[in-house]
């Protein structure tokens, strides 16, 4: 029997998993990996972007340059893939159960400050992380139209 007449005859729900689990897995591994750059980058010692050294250094200073607005960019880049890949209707409670995830991991990370004697706790970095979390969200909602 050739592959064609095979994939015609499963039936398309038991389809749907493996599709739902490739991207559970992708978005996996994506919360974990940015997620870990994330942890460094708020709970190091020093506030300037230039410690991080896989970015460029015209990046670093801009993002030096605009200080709270780093902040929203990470939790966009973060929240961007899962934002993208759960962006259907059908997928509503897997995106906002991620970009909740997201928006606590990093609420977190950013009340861990109070501890490191070189860094401080601000409301605005916090009002930045929930404006990045709700533009993921309206972004894949206008998607769905």
């Amino acid at each position: 029997m050739n592959r064609r007449r095979r994939a015609a005859l499963i039936p398309p729900e038991r389809l749907r998993p493996a599709v739902v689990r490739w991207r559970a897995t992708v978005v996996t591994v994506w919360l974990l990996t940015t997620g870990s750059i994330a942890a460094y980058a708020l709970l190091k010692p020093g506030t300037s972007a230039g410690d991080l050294m896989f970015l460029p250094d015209g990046s670093a200073k801009w993002l030096d340059a605009y200080y709270n607005f780093r902040t929203f960019l990470m939790t966009v880049a973060i929240g961007s893939i899962p934002s993208f890949l759960f962006w259907s209707r059908r997928n509503d409670l897997k995106r906002r159960s991620a970009l909740g995830a997201i928006l606590a991991f990093l609420a977190a990370l950013e009340i861990c400050q109070f501890w490191i004697p070189s860094r401080g706790f601000g409301w605005q970095d916090l009002a930045y992380t929930i404006a990045g979390v709700l533009v993921c969200d309206v972004f894949a909602r206008l998607s769905q139209f």
